[in-house]
């Protein structure tokens, strides 16, 4: 996995790509923790800053005790995943989160 230092270089490139001076910056999840490192890296091409659901860590640690333990953590990630790989769950998964979505739509 890309150091967070990579991921905001890469988002860097992209806002010099598309030639983009300044930008407000969402971040959800772990995508908070890259957002602050660019925001901090880059504070003049940061116009905003968003940050949703920015955990410190994960995992449980004697100073963190509000982290999940790692086999609990390992569990939930085996479910996830055994979620994810069980045919149709995607799609009742789609259709739930988006009634509205016509067949087309949740085949693409």
């Amino acid at each position: 996995m890309p150091t967070l230092e990579e991921r905001s270089d890469d988002s860097r490139a992209v806002m010099d790509a598309a030639e983009s001076q300044r930008a407000a910056l969402v971040g959800v999840s772990d995508g908070v923790r890259m957002s602050v490192v660019f925001a901090a890296s880059h504070p003049g091409r940061v116009s905003a800053l968003v940050l949703y659901g920015g955990l410190a860590r994960v995992l449980w640690a004697p100073d963190y005790p509000f982290g999940t333990p790692e086999r609990t953590y390992r569990r939930e990630v085996e479910e996830e995943a055994d979620w994810f790989m069980t045919p149709g769950n995607i799609e009742a998964g789609l259709r739930s989160g988006f009634p509205s979505a016509d067949e087309d739509e949740v085949r693409a």
